[in-house]
């Protein structure tokens, strides 16, 4: 998009046949011309920064409802496992079995295997959220970066093009003031068209590093914000998957009681 502009633009060297012409003229058209390149430089910087600030909340939306997703998928695993266990173990008991102490153990067993399956896939499904979510603002954050590198190329580019335009304006008055025989008013006006050239060059780039820095600014702002959504995101599922690991441990808990040395889960 950067090179294509710059292709597009005018070059200094179309206003030469204008200085010889008319210099007042002349001045007022290489303004004029340092002013619209810098005005839509302007303009594709805020194209870039609308560009990336949807993508960047784009993303954070789908990776905010995929993790809720995840974790609802998660928490129903966790309490059918329990459910499944909890059906096996009537079955087991509903056995007429001569060993009793021997149809106990195995209740117990399927009780602590099935409760160990649950704890295990619970920290699976946290650590896969929380590995998705670093991916997802890893992204975020690079493609605030690449927005804000073509910002600052543009910027750049086109800064040292006016820069570039404004000398070469200035040293033509130059060359026209050297060249002038006539009254020294001609001398003076030839010295306040180069200061405005210099001063419309000042003010133009100045606008333009405001613009760019404004653009940084906000696609940090909203690296941020969908960051932080990102990470609120991991909160709740976090919380939902965890909530259904103790549900389901309490339900298998009620049959075959918690395991030695574990804390009571609340």
């Amino acid at each position: 998009m950067v090179s294509d502009y710059l292709k597009n633009n005018r070059s200094i060297g179309e206003l030469d046949a204008l200085f010889e012409h008319d210099r007042i003229a002349a001045m007022k058209i290489a303004a004029t011309v340092l002013n619209h390149e810098v005005s839509t430089a302007i303009t594709n910087i805020g194209e870039i920064n609308q560009i990336a600030n949807a993508r960047i909340m784009a993303d954070s939306q789908v990776a905010s409802a995929k993790m809720m997703t995840d974790a609802e998928i998660a928490s129903t695993h966790l309490i059918a496992k329990a459910e499944l266990a909890m059906l096996d173990i009537k079955m087991q008991d509903q056995q007429n079995t001569e060993e009793i102490a021997v149809q106990a153990d195995m209740i117990r067993e399927i009780g602590n295997s099935t409760a160990e399956v649950i704890t295990h896939s619970a920290q699976e499904a946290v650590q896969a959220i929380q590995n998705e979510a670093a991916e997802a603002i890893q992204r975020l954050k690079q493609n605030a970066t690449n927005a804000i590198l073509m910002n600052k190329s543009l910027s750049a580019e086109i800064s040292a093009r006016v820069v570039d335009s404004a000398e070469k304006a200035k040293e033509k008055l130059d060359q026209a003031k050297r060249h002038v025989r006539t009254a020294e008013e001609l001398i003076v006006e030839a010295a306040k068209q180069k200061q405005l050239i210099t001063d419309t060059a000042h003010e133009s780039s100045l606008e333009l590093r405001q613009a760019a820095e404004h653009s940084i600014a906000n696609l940090h702002a909203i690296t941020d914000a969908a960051s932080k959504a990102i990470a609120e995101a991991v909160v709740l599922s976090q919380t939902r998957i965890l909530e259904a690991r103790d549900r389901a441990l309490r339900r298998i808990y009620e049959i075959v009681g918690p395991p030695l040395g574990s804390a009571p889960i609340a």
